[in-house]
């Protein structure tokens, strides 16, 4: 897993979300509590491990597309890779 390939994306809780994005610089942009705690989720997949946060995504079959959550400020961050 890449940390420049992940797939981020960020949803506003009014619903007014923003498209997939695909980029660290676009990581960047979350708050930074987010950006660490997704951040320290991606480097243990890089490392080959899985964190107890990060979930497969339904509809994919299998774990190859896991999904982390972060909720911070009534908002949703979300970062989708594969493994």
């Amino acid at each position: 897993m890449d940390v420049y390939s992940i797939i981020t994306e960020r949803i506003i809780e009014a619903g007014a979300g923003h498209g997939p994005v695909a980029s660290k610089e676009d990581l960047k942009r979350f708050p930074l509590i987010a950006q660490k705690r997704i951040g320290f989720t991606l480097k243990m997949a890089q490392m080959g491990e899985k964190h107890p946060d990060a979930k497969p995504m339904r509809g994919f079959g299998g774990g190859s597309v896991v999904e982390v959550v972060e909720d911070y400020d009534r908002n949703t961050y979300r970062a989708v890779y594969t493994v």
